[in-house]
C-alpha cells in the first residue's frame, strides 16, 4: 500500500475534542507535569525551583535540596529485572504455519526490542502509543513505533480511540517547526510541517495558518493502525497515572532530609569555634589551622549543631519505608536482609507479595496488552493487505507467554 500525496489545499477534520479550549488548559497541564516526571527519572528535578514549587504546591521559601538520591529510577527500573527479565519463552499457535512464522518474527524483530523503552515509558509518564508502520516494501515486514506520552493526543470514543494526534517539533535554520499526523481506523494523515512560536518555552505554541495535508496513508479499511496503553488507568479519565504521581513529594522530603543531614555532618567535622573574651590573634587561622587567642579568662567552646542526627536517621529510614511500600519496588537495605536469615516458602512469598503484585500488573500491561496486541495487530494487518493467507475475520494465533518462577512464588 503507498502513501498518497495529497492535494495540500485539504485541510484537517475539525470538531475533534483536543482541540476545543476546555482540552488544551489540560493539555497544558499535563505536559508540564509530564516534564516533571521526566525530570525525577533523569535525576534533575530541581533545575527549575519556580516550576518544582508551582506545581507541588510548596511556598517560596522552600529551597531544593542540595543532596538527593534518585528514588525515581530505582522505583521504575528495579521491577523491570522481574518483568522483562523472566520471559522464558514465548509459544504461538495458529491455524496457519504461515501466520504462526509472522508472529513469531513481528514479535523477536520488531516488539522485543521495544520492550525496556515501553516499561521504562509506561511507568514515568503512565501513558504509550504503540504504531503500525507499513512496510517498506511489498510483503515486508511492517515496523512497529513507541510513540512517547508527550508526543500524542488521544481523541475519545464510545469503546476506545477514535483519532490519535502525534505531534514534535524540530528546529530547522533555526526556526521551529511542528510535524503533526492523525491515525485512525482506515487512514492516516500527515501535515506539511508549520512554522511555530513558543509563548511558553515548550507548552504553548502560536501557530502560523491552517494545517495543510502532505499525504494520506491507506490503511486497510477499518484497520485500526495504533494501540493506547494507559498504566494504571481510571474509567473516567483518557490518560493513564505515572507510577512516580504518589511518590515526588515523599521523595522530595527524603531528598530535604538528607540535605540537611548532609548539612549537620559537615559542621560537625568542621566546628565552629566560639570565642569568648578573648581577642583572636592574626584575625583568623594560621596557615597551619592554629588560632592564637589572647586576653583574660579566655574561653574556646564549639559551636554545635542543634538537629539530632539518629531522629533524622529515623526519618529517613521511615521515608524510604513509604516509598518501597507505595511502589513495590521492594527498596531494601543489605542489613534488613541480612537480618532476616532463612525463610520458608510461605514467609518470603509474604515478603516478595509487592513485588509479585507488581511484576504481575506490568506483565499484563506490558505483555498482553502491548506485546500481545502488537502482534495480532500486525497478523491482522498481513491478512487485510494479502500479505498473509488467513481470511479476515478467522480466528487470530495464540500467543502464550511463559516467565521463570519467582522467589516463594508459583511460575506464571
Amino acid at each position: 500500500m503507498a502513501i498518497v500525496k495529497a492535494d495540500a489545499a485539504q485541510g484537517p477534520a475539525t470538531g475533534w475534542y483536543i482541540d476545543t479550549k476546555s482540552y488544551l488548559a489540560k493539555r497544558q497541564v499535563r505536559h508540564q507535569w509530564l516534564r516533571l516526571y521526566r525530570a525525577y527519572y533523569a535525576g534533575d528535578p530541581y533545575s527549575d525551583p519556580r516550576r518544582w514549587r508551582s506545581l507541588l504546591g510548596y511556598p517560596e521559601e522552600v529551597q531544593p535540596p542540595r543532596v538527593q538520591v534518585n528514588f525515581a529510577r530505582l522505583v521504575v527500573e528495579r521491577p523491570m529485572g522481574w518483568v522483562l527479565g523472566g520471559l522464558r519463552e514465548v509459544k504461538v499457535r495458529a491455524e496457519r504455519p504461515e501466520e504462526g512464522e509472522f508472529a513469531e518474527k513481528f514479535f523477536r524483530q520488531a516488539v522485543a526490542p521495544l520492550l525496556e523503552e515501553l516499561h521504562v515509558e509506561l511507568a514515568v509518564s503512565g501513558d504509550a502509543l504503540l504504531v503500525l508502520r507499513l512496510p517498506e516494501e511489498a510483503g515486508g515486514l511492517p515496523r512497529l513505533e513507541l510513540i512517547p506520552a508527550l508526543h500524542f493526543d488521544v481523541e475519545p470514543g464510545e469503546g476506545g480511540p477514535r483519532m490519535v494526534r502525534i505531534t514534535y517539533q524540530s528546529r530547522r535554520g533555526g526556526k521551529l517547526y511542528e510535524h503533526r499526523e492523525e491515525l485512525m481506523a482506515g487512514s492516516g494523515v500527515r501535515y506539511r510541517p508549520r512554522r511555530v512560536e513558543p509563548e511558553t518555552v515548550g507548552l504553548i505554541f502560536r501557530r502560523s495558518g491552517r494545517p495543510q495535508v502532505a499525504e494520506r496513508v491507506p490503511y486497510p479499511a477499518g484497520f485500526v493502525p495504533f494501540i493506547h496503553l494507559r498504566n494504571r488507568p481510571r474509567p473516567d479519565r483518557i490518560y493513564g497515572t505515572s507510577d512516580l504521581r504518589d511518590l515526588i513529594r515523599l521523595i522530595d522530603d527524603f531528598n530535604l532530609k538528607l540535605s540537611e543531614r548532609s548539612r549537620y555532618l559537615s559542621r560537625t567535622l568542621t566546628p565552629l569555634i566560639k570565642n569568648v573574651n578573648g581577642q583572636v590573634v592574626g584575625g583568623g587561622p594560621s596557615p597551619d589551622g592554629v588560632i592564637s587567642v589572647v586576653g583574660e579568662q579566655v574561653e574556646l567552646d564549639y559551636l554545635r549543631p542543634g538537629v539530632d542526627p539518629a531522629s533524622a536517621g529515623e526519618h529517613l529510614r521511615m521515608l524510604r519505608q513509604l516509598i518501597s511500600e507505595l511502589s513495590g519496588a521492594a527498596l531494601m537495605e543489605p542489613s534488613e536482609l541480612s537480618s532476616i536469615g532463612a525463610l520458608s516458602g510461605f514467609a518470603l512469598s509474604l515478603l516478595m507479595h509487592p513485588i509479585e503484585r507488581l511484576t504481575a500488573r506490568k506483565r499484563g500491561l506490558i505483555f498482553e496488552q502491548g506485546a500481545m496486541g502488537a502482534v495480532l495487530m500486525a497478523v491482522e494487518f498481513g491478512r487485510l493487505s494479502g500479505a498473509l493467507p488467513g481470511p479476515p475475520g478467522a480466528p487470530l494465533p495464540q500467543i502464550e507467554f511463559s516467565f521463570e518462577p519467582m522467589p516463594g512464588g508459583e511460575r506464571s
